[in-house]
């Protein structure tokens, strides 16, 4: 998905209202840039989920 939208780091997003799914594909333009920014994003959604 990430070469369809030429994205190298996206956020997807899914929202589901009774039968209906929407797709939401965001780039993440915080982390614009920035070389090891999939390492980052990565360990910010692991400690995410740890904590939850």
């Amino acid at each position: 998905m990430a070469g369809l939208f030429e994205l190298t780091l996206f956020e997807l997003d899914v929202v589901v209202h009774k039968s209906v799914y929407v797709l939401d594909v965001n780039p993440v333009v915080s982390l614009d840039g920035v070389s090891d920014a999939v390492e980052i994003y990565d360990t910010v959604l692991k400690r995410s989920v740890q904590t939850s």
